[in-house]
């Protein structure tokens, strides 16, 4: 009886990894200007058609001060960017990588206040 329990767990596990083998995500840039906010996969703003489409986030360090920003512009060319000087934000900028999923929220006066850093094997990869 324990061998079947251990069976019948060890076939599940692998047949729930193979419904999500392959599984694949699509986050082409978009803005939002009234919810201030924008989101995209590195890769996918890289890897795409669309010629208006880019996403970009920096961090520079001079004798003075060290701050970052992200900008972004979608397919139909609206655009929207944000700064920060804030310590968790500016690791979070730091942490992106080609393939991560990036999204940025922003106040009134232009501050970054939300930068959200995800990584999958769903997202496209830069080509």
């Amino acid at each position: 009886m324990k061998i079947s329990m251990r069976a019948a767990v060890a076939v599940s596990a692998l047949l729930g990894g193979l419904a999500w083998a392959g599984e694949k995500h699509y986050y082409p840039v978009m803005v939002a200007l009234d919810g201030r906010y924008f989101n995209a996969t590195m890769s996918m703003a890289r890897n795409s058609d669309r010629p208006l489409e880019s996403f970009h986030c920096f961090t520079e360090t001079t004798a003075t001060e060290v701050y970052g920003a992200c900008s972004a512009r979608d397919a139909a060319g609206v655009a929207a960017i944000c700064y920060t000087y804030n310590q968790n934000l500016l690791a979070a900028i730091r942490s992106i990588t080609d393939s991560s999923l990036v999204q940025v929220q922003w106040d009134a006066s232009g501050m970054c206040t939300y930068i959200q850093v995800r990584y999958s094997s769903a997202y496209e990869p830069k080509k």
